[in-house]
């Protein structure tokens, strides 16, 4: 008789044991079950975010125009001593910027006689702007300048 005693206290016990473990689960798939829900909702915020960020990008896009000059890009390249040339001009709402690559020629270096050729024929174009005028040779930046 001692022994079915103790075959039932044993099997009572494994039984509360287990309705312990069952419940205690229960208890963090619920929390398991808030977390993931306040992961979506900072998700959704985040995205809410980032779609306000690029709504903001686009508007400063379209308020920004870019064109380019080929008369002054062809007569530049016309040159001899100019390997490519690239003229942009970035039009904003308050501004206009010029911007001008010039890559030399491999044959040629850049002197101060080809530095004032290339100036004047920009300052006839644009007479009254400051331009961003880089020269380059075979990938490499020789100079970076502004003319004003």
């Amino acid at each position: 008789m001692i022994k079915k005693r103790k075959i039932l206290l044993t099997g009572i016990a494994a039984l509360g044991l287990a309705v312990t473990a069952a419940c205690s689960s229960g208890d963090g798939s619920s929390e398991s079950s808030q977390n993931n829900e306040e992961t979506s909702q900072e998700q959704t915020e985040n995205q809410d975010q980032q779609s306000e960020s690029e709504q903001r990008a686009e508007e400063q896009q379209t308020s920004t125009e870019l064109n380019s000059n080929s008369d002054l890009k062809s007569q530049l390249e016309s040159e001899e001593s100019v390997q490519e040339a690239t003229v942009q001009e970035v039009n904003g709402e308050n501004e206009q910027q010029v911007n001008i690559d010039i890559t030399i020629a491999s044959n040629q270096e850049l002197t101060e006689e080809l530095k004032t050729t290339y100036s004047d024929m920009i300052r006839q174009v644009y007479p009254d702007q400051n331009v961003s005028l880089i020269y380059a040779k075979g990938g490499e930046l020789l100079e970076q300048t502004t003319l004003e």
